[in-house]
């Protein structure tokens, strides 16, 4: 278990090989996707350390070695051409993941191309077998701790994949004194099966696992102000070809540097809601793909944001890094879930985190009220891989076809959410909101030919498609094939869409029962407010609903 749990690590012996080399083989691949063969050698005492250590033939130098509670060892070592090598060994020493950096530091920033501390990665096999013999050192124990986590380390790092994509990923690393790592946060998912191992040099390594079966390794620097590590995809760290992409089971590299100590945020308080004389008040809420933390430019994503005034934002394709940014220039609060989030003029309490999104609560304060209206908001961003529309349109197949392929993709990661935004509540359900990139076309712009299940799975539980409901003669405007037709939110621009399928796939939702009528309901880009250019490759969803306030035993303290 991660931070929390008192399990201590093994003292039974470790196995390793005792000959004259143990014998790697396998490719490398740069973050440009550069790929080549690398030969890895080396051998070890009856102690588990290694005497020597030799990538393509070169000896390594200033070798160190550690072994964690998962038994897994790790070796450090650098060529005389400045490249720094951690190696990662399996327990079995059957196979080989790790990074190389460049630049002669292990966490070099623009030590390197590109301005990255790691440079590359590689997946190795043995490829001779030995002897196995015993090693009478004991293991060292895993740093775990009871406490409370007493600081929170915020690295907002740069990322990239084997196939040269680059983003930004935010990383929380929660410690107790004297810098102990016990908890660790990806873009708002915490790390389970958690374990935390020192290596001779007082560096940090962790290890924790992701829901959909991603593994992240971090490296962290003693003095805890640089991060570096990788993480794997397929739910096995020596997967060999446990990815879709041709470099195998190293999915990416990540760097950064620490870029706050983290507080809370602290909005300014907001006036209250005006009580409309039908018991109703107005919700300005807004739905916004912000196109991998801000497109071409967060400062003009801000503005958007700012520009429409909304009071409850549903943000897409956002770290944790970047939302709190952008809650701090706009003034508000925020919900991390992964790589989307919410922005709130009012208090967010969180209520559930899944893998595609979360569920929050939003306390409303109402004029000459004495308590706040609670409403339930939900956030998703599905999966964009297959896009159920391109195997219609583009690829010509079958409409039975193409909604089975979102009834496999996209339908069961929403069916949580759904489920997390409809629990029970003791007194009457409170509003349900739930905005999103679904990634998902609507039945209702498809009529019968097309059932698609996840906004159909929305109309069955009783939520209400705004824009849609608010202007039904848009609806179809996909057979225009235009980018601009009314409603349409993918793309924003003709060249951001390859194959001419634009669609309308971000949506505000309401709940039937609460709704009491929309105010108004469009897509946001830089003809209607200003932005241009426009930041991201979709166009926003704003939509100003009425809710209905229940009575004053419905209403939160």
């Amino acid at each position: 278990g991660g931070g929390g749990s008192s399990t201590k690590a093994s003292k039974q012996p470790h196995l390793f090989l005792s000959m004259a080399c143990i014998t790697y083989a396998g490719n490398w691949a740069n973050i440009e996707c550069s790929n080549g063969e690398i030969t890895l050698q080396f051998s070890l005492g009856n102690d588990g350390k290694p005497n020597f250590l030799s990538v393509n033939g070169e000896l390594l130098q200033n070798i160190a070695s550690t072994t964690n509670a998962m038994q897994h060892s790790f070796f450090r070592g650098e060529s005389q051409g400045g490249y720094i090598y951690q190696i990662h060994v399996s327990p079995d020493l059957a196979s080989v993941n790790g990074y190389y950096a460049r630049g002669g530091q292990l966490f070099a920033g623009p030590g390197s191309p590109n301005g990255v501390g790691i440079y590359g990665i590689f997946y190795l096999v043995r490829l001779e077998e030995g002897t196995l013999v015993q090693t009478p050192a004991a293991l060292p124990t895993p740093l775990y701790s009871q406490a409370s986590p007493a600081q929170p380390y915020n690295f907002n790092a740069r990322y990239a994949n084997i196939k040269g994509n680059k983003g930004n990923i935010d990383v929380i690393v929660r410690v107790t004194a004297p810098h102990i790592p016990c908890a660790v946060e990806v873009d708002g998912i915490t790390l389970q099966q958690l374990v935390c191992a020192v290596d001779s040099h007082g560096h940090h390594h962790i290890f924790g696992e992701a829901p959909q079966g991603y593994l992240y390794q971090f490296h962290l620097s003693a003095n805890m102000h640089h991060l570096n590590g990788y993480y794997s995809r397929g739910g096995q760290l020596f997967a060999g070809l446990s990815t879709t992409h041709d470099c195998g089971g190293i999915f990416g590299v990540l760097y950064g540097d620490l870029c706050e100590m983290l507080t809370n945020i602290h909005a300014p308080a907001q006036p209250p809601l005006a009580l409309h004389g039908d018991g109703t008040v107005a919700l300005r809420i807004m739905s916004f793909n912000i196109w991998r933390d801000g497109g071409h430019s967060l400062p003009r994503t801000v503005q958007a944001i700012r520009a429409t005034e909304p009071d409850i934002v549903g943000l897409q394709e956002a770290g944790g890094g970047t939302l709190r940014h952008m809650a701090r220039e706009l003034g508000m609060h925020c919900h991390v879930s992964g790589r989307q989030g919410i922005l709130s003029r009012f208090p967010i309490q969180s209520l559930a985190v899944c893998s595609a999104g979360g569920v929050v609560s939003i306390d409303v304060p109402i004029e000459g009220q004495p308590h706040s209206l609670r409403v339930r908001h939900g956030n998703v961003h599905l999966s964009a891989h297959p896009y159920a529309p391109y195997e219609l349109r583009h690829q010509g197949k079958p409409a039975g076809d193409a909604v089975a392929v979102e009834a496999r993709t996209q339908a069961p990661d929403l069916a949580p959410v759904l489920s997390k935004l409809f629990d029970p509540c003791e007194g009457p359900c409170p509003p349900l909101l739930l905005t999103g990139d679904f990634n998902c076309a609507s039945h209702l712009d498809y009529g019968a030919e097309c059932v698609w299940p996840c906004s159909a799975m929305c109309a069955a539980a009783g939520l209400v498609d705004t824009y849609a409901e608010f202007n039904p003669t848009h609806l179809g405007a996909w057979q225009q094939e235009a980018y601009d037709a009314p409603g349409i939110t993918w793309a924003a621009l003709p060249d951001q869409e390859p194959h001419h399928v634009w669609d309308r796939i971000d949506f505000v939702y309401a709940d039937r029962a609460s709704l009491a009528s929309i105010e108004s309901s469009r897509t946001i880009d830089g003809r209607t407010n200003g932005c241009d250019p426009w930041p991201s490759d979709h166009r926003a969803v704003l939509s100003v609903v009425r809710l209905r306030v229940p009575s004053s035993t419905a209403m939160e303290a």
